[in-house]
């Protein structure tokens, strides 16, 4: 299921870029932190207490339109997301884990870039699909049985949709490639996950490093 998954997005993130792009490509890789940051509610008596964790992301983009200060990109990225989960009944902890979610998210970002010679700050939005991928659990209050674990994550949505909000500054170092750092807000318009005792979003924070060329 995994490997149909990342497989589908492949051929998707492939043929967008190619299909709209001009004969001049810049393509990007990238790499940086994630900070959990969901958003939860809980049902009826229970509380959840959600701290944010660092994970990372790794990922590929391409610009496919360039006009002026506008840029188009196709965006394919891996991000890891983890987080400290407290569950309470009234005033009494029950249970708590630490547990980390893999995505495979595509988007396409639109970019709109300042020019000032040396360097280039822009703004950005992109819309994105989130595609999970599995999720672990390093460590909780007691010891969890396989199935426990599998009823979890049975709760994840295996896709869902969100976007991106952020700023960036690209550092230009030669005509033939440039040095670029981001800062993402990143909130779903899904629950990523939704059980009996509650449902939550899984929105990050992320920050970028990256080189285009």
């Amino acid at each position: 299921m995994k490997l149909k998954i990342l497989l589908s997005v492949l051929f998707v993130f492939a043929f967008t870029s190619l299909a709209i792009s001009q004969n001049n490509l810049i393509f990007g890789i990238k790499a940086g932190l994630t900070l959990s940051n969901p958003s939860i509610e809980p049902n009826g008596n229970y509380n959840i207490d959600a701290k944010s964790g660092l994970g990372f992301n790794v990922g590929v983009s391409v610009d496919v339109i360039r006009v002026n200060n506008f840029t188009l990109s196709s965006e394919l990225y891996y991000t890891n997301k983890r987080t400290d989960f407290t569950y309470k009944y009234g005033s009494y902890s029950t249970f708590s884990l630490t547990q980390s979610v893999d995505y495979l998210i595509y988007g396409i970002t639109g970019k709109y870039k300042f020019d000032l010679h040396s360097f280039r700050p822009y703004i950005f939005a992109e819309p994105r699909l989130n595609f999970y991928l599995g999720d672990d659990i390093d460590k909780a209050s007691y010891p969890l049985t396989p199935s426990y674990k599998e009823m979890i994550s049975d709760h994840y949505k295996k896709f869902g949709f969100g976007f991106n909000l952020g700023a960036g500054v690209d550092f230009i170092r030669s005509s033939d490639y440039y040095l670029f750092v981001e800062a993402h807000f990143c909130p779903d318009l899904f629950n990523a996950y939704e059980d009996t005792n509650g449902k939550a979003k899984s929105n990050a924070f992320e920050f970028k490093l990256g080189c285009g060329f």
